[in-house]
């Protein structure tokens, strides 16, 4: 016996799974198999999930698979056999009954690695297919690991495998714009070791190595499966904690990351204790940026070493943050002075079963050359702090809405638009007379504004608020309440108030979605705002379930970033455009007592309302 012929018997027979649905096809290949010199076993099969059983298997070196087979083309099996495309175990060939570039160059493209027409069919061709198949799936295999490879060396920390700094801020960043487009609240963490560098200098680095990675271990066990944690360098790590947006919650996960290091390191027999300072911050309370949160985080953690060794500061620090609001009220004088630093995004309020447009919000925004980018949250506390300021605020915000409202009717896009009015000025009389006699001077302009308050402000003084509404609406301006459904005003007082809108608090809509039995809150703001003659608004409205369920309910009003996101004056002209739709001005109608313009909407509020002499609809005289 030739020495080929001793490696011939000793080599294990070549797996191949043959799908083809004729016969006789398929005893021709079998033929051409045992004639190709290869040592072959063959399993024959057309049933399709029996392929994909066997080819996810592994057991198998190269598939042969005929183009045509009982339940369609063999590609539509490809998309779902290798959706993982070059790491297929199988090397693929594709056999047909005709020879054709437009079909060979298509099975390439979904992962075969070679195309052999039947007519073709010979024990060489096929070998030479079989072989060139294996080898090119071998050799994608190794190129797949090896990306597998380089993207771990690239965004894991070889030592402690946690993501490293970049992973950590691609998914930070990531957080980020989720965040800012639901208007959610997220977390970040910072951390380093107390204790480290004594145990790494004493005892060697490897030993710190060790300590390291048992650090890295003990903080994945700590944290929650929402929650990421990261090696950022040396004795420094991260957290991300999509679904922690209080203080308590900050609290609550680093008391377990406490906890973990309470008991001593056991490395090579010897113990060591080492221990951990933590620093929080929270979006958007403590940075509007991914680069201002790991700053605040990082200074607060510091913070934390200094006076605590094993303590949690959550934010910048008391005096940090009082200095930063004192900053923040000091330049907010001269940002109401200021031609471009106060100014507004806009997000329309829509018909949820036409689509048009009848309302804006405006959102405050400041960009100040120097601080940055100040949220809301932290523009009205800053503004409450002084009487004056928070006049000015409110004037300057009015002027600006008006200027808006104002150019919008003049190029042909009226839009009833609306704005906030701090809860702050119903608590401060001379502060709301004010407010109001510079209104009163504006009145002419009162049918293209809607002023929102939120429940909360009628609560402290109902009496005294009440007044003030009354004032605001007599003028003839549209009165909303903001979230509502998460105060307790009694229904009394809501029932003698000029209210032209109630706007239902974001959650309730995103429960009552969620679960058709939590909608009892929705049902009766949708049932109060027909008592009440008012429009009806639901926030919040991120998908179509969310619009549906409201329809469904009769509530035939949204806003929310599923119909429309907060958009510069620009680029809403060009949404308007865009949809060739003009904005339906609801409350210049009733003011003018017009009909609305879009019969496609039928009346603009729940119910028809009825006409007074004055023609100002639901407002009801004081």
């Amino acid at each position: 016996m030739s020495d080929d012929s001793l490696k011939a018997g000793e080599q294990q027979p070549l797996r191949v799974l043959l799908v083809d649905d004729d016969s006789a096809d398929r005893r021709i290949i079998t033929r051409c198999l045992n004639k190709s010199g290869l040592t072959v076993k063959v399993k024959e099969t057309i049933d399709v999930e029996e392929v994909e059983a066997l080819a996810r298997s592994g057991d198998y070196s190269c598939i042969l698979m005929d183009y045509r087979l009982p339940e369609g083309e063999s590609f539509e099996l490809f998309e779902s056999l290798f959706s993982e495309g070059c790491e297929a175990r199988a090397g693929i060939v594709l056999l047909t009954g005709r020879g054709d570039e437009r079909i060979a160059a298509e099975a390439i493209q979904r992962g075969a690695q070679e195309y052999l027409p039947k007519a073709e069919l010979t024990p060489i061709t096929l070998r030479r297919a079989v072989e060139g198949a294996m080898e090119k799936a071998s050799l994608c295999q190794q190129l797949a690991q090896r990306d597998r490879q380089l993207h771990r060396m690239s965004f894991y920390d070889s030592l402690t495998e946690l993501p490293n700094r970049q992973l950590y801020m691609d998914r930070l960043k990531q957080q980020f714009r989720h965040a800012s487009r639901d208007g959610e609240s997220f977390a970040v963490l910072m951390m380093d070791l107390n204790g480290f560098k004594r145990v790494n200098d004493s005892f060697g680095h490897q030993i710190g190595d060790r300590l390291l990675a048992e650090t890295a271990a003990r903080l994945k066990g700590a944290i929650r499966q929402s929650d990421s944690v990261a090696r950022l360098g040396g004795d420094e790590f991260a957290a991300l904690l999509p679904k922690t947006g209080s203080v308590s919650g900050c609290e609550s996960v680093a008391e377990k990351i406490r906890r973990a290091f309470d008991s001593d390191f056991i490395i090579d027999g010897s113990a060591h204790r080492v221990g951990v300072s933590i620093g929080a911050a929270i979006y958007p309370r403590h940075g509007t940026s991914p680069a201002e949160l790991l700053q605040t985080a990082d200074v607060a953690m510091y913070e934390a070493k200094r006076g605590h060794a094993q303590g949690l500061v959550c934010g910048p620090g008391q005096a940090t943050e009082n200095f930063r609001q004192t900053s923040v009220l000091n330049h907010l004088e001269g940002a109401l002075q200021a031609e471009d630093q106060l100014f507004f995004v806009y997000q329309p309020k829509l018909c949820l079963e036409s689509g048009q447009t009848v309302g804006v919000e405006a959102l405050l925004r400041w960009q100040h050359p120097t601080l940055g980018m100040v949220t809301p949250n932290e523009i009205l506390p800053a503004a409450q702090r002084s009487v004056s300021t928070l006049v000015g605020l409110t004037l300057k915000t009015l002027d600006l809405a008006l200027q808006q409202a104002s150019a919008w009717a003049d190029a042909g896009r009226p839009a009833e638009l609306s704005l906030n009015l701090s809860s702050a000025l119903f608590q401060q009389p001379a502060a709301a007379r004010q407010v109001c006699s510079w209104l009163a001077e504006r009145q002419t302009s009162a049918g293209q504004l809607c002023l929102e308050l939120k429940e909360e402000a009628l609560l402290p003084d109902p009496d005294g608020a009440s007044e003030i509404v009354k004032t605001i609406a007599g003028l003839g301006f549209a009165i909303s309440i903001d979230d509502f459904g998460s105060g307790f005003s009694s229904l009394k007082l809501l029932r003698d108030l000029p209210i032209s809108e109630l706007k239902i608090d974001r959650p309730f809509v995103g429960a009552a979605a969620a679960d058709h039995s939590d909608s009892a809150v929705v049902d009766s703001v949708i049932s109060l705002g027909r008592c009440f003659d008012a429009r009806v608004v639901a926030e919040g409205v991120e998908d179509q379930r969310m619009q549906d369920m409201l329809l469904s309910r009769g509530c035939r009003f949204g806003q929310g970033f599923h119909l429309a996101s907060p958009m510069t004056a620009e680029e809403l002209d060009d949404w308007w455009t865009h949809r060739s739709a003009t904005p339906v001005l609801f409350q210049a109608a009733r003011l003018r007592r017009l009909p609305v313009q879009n019969p496609a909407l039928g009346s603009a509020w729940n119910d028809p309302p009825k006409f007074d002499e004055r023609g100002f609809g639901n407002r009801r005289s004081s």
